[in-house]
Order: structure tokens, then C-alpha cells, then sequence
């Protein structure tokens, strides 16, 4: 009886955790895809920011975006009114800098199960700091 019990909740951590993983699988994606659409919008429009959903799909080079635009707006909220010459200059000068410019529609952080690099944040601080023709 003990024996079984126990398997039981050994049994139902695993798979708590394998579902939780699983639910937070589309989210990581969009997180991923948004990352990459606003780095791929910044680099073919000159280190320019988009001002909303239609200007991001303007981006051409969609071959890491793993979730459509139409998707995105589901999951993704995107501070459109960002000042992109502002966060390029405090990316270069404070390495540890945080931003939240691109969250879930609630305004939390996005889940990017996928390591740090997929976090969308991450990747637009890594663009600005990197960019061989910086912003102003």
C-alpha cells in the first residue's frame, strides 16, 4: 500500500512537470519568434524600430520565425512606442541591463524554455550591442 502511494505521487510529479512543459511549449515559441522577427526588422530597416504588427511582418528574412505574425499577436504584447536610439545607447553602456519591452499580453515575462538566447528581451539587448553600424 505504502509502495504504491508512493509510485503514485512519484507517478503524477513527473507527469505534473511533463504537462507544464508541454502547455509551456507555444509560448516559448512565440517568445523565440518575436526575438528573432524584431532582430530581423531592425537589421533590413536600418536599426529601425517597428510601430506595429503590420510594419514587424514587413521583415523578409522569416526563416527562425516559428510562429506566424497572426499568432503572435495572440500570445505577444510589443511596446511599439520604444526608443530604439535610447535602449541602444544604455545596451552599450550598462551590460547588465534588463528590459521588458516584449511580454506576454499581461504584461509578464514570456516563457522561453529554450535557454536565454530565445528570451525576446535578451535577444534585442544581444542586436544593439553587437550591430556592426549602431544605432545613434
Amino acid at each position: 500500500m505504502a509502495l504504491g502511494t508512493l509510485l503514485l505521487i512519484i507517478g503524477g510529479f513527473y507527469i505534473y512537470g511533463f504537462l507544464k512543459l508541454w502547455l509551456e511549449i507555444p509560448e516559448s515559441y512565440a517568445a523565440w519568434t518575436s526575438g528573432n522577427a524584431l532582430a530581423d526588422y531592425m537589421l533590413e530597416h536600418t536599426n529601425q524600430w517597428p510601430r506595429n504588427w503590420d510594419e514587424l511582418r514587413s521583415a523578409t528574412n522569416r526563416s527562425l520565425w516559428y510562429v506566424p505574425v497572426e499568432k503572435l499577436r495572440e500570445t505577444v504584447k510589443i511596446d511599439w512606442q520604444t526608443d530604439l536610439a535610447q535602449l541602444a545607447q544604455a545596451a552599450r553602456h550598462d551590460s547588465n541591463l534588463t528590459i521588458h519591452i516584449v511580454t506576454r499580453l499581461d504584461g509578464k515575462p514570456l516563457k522561453a524554455i529554450w535557454g536565454p538566447d530565445t528570451e525576446p528581451n535578451t535577444k534585442i539587448l544581444q542586436y544593439l550591442r553587437t550591430q556592426t553600424n549602431p544605432v545613434p
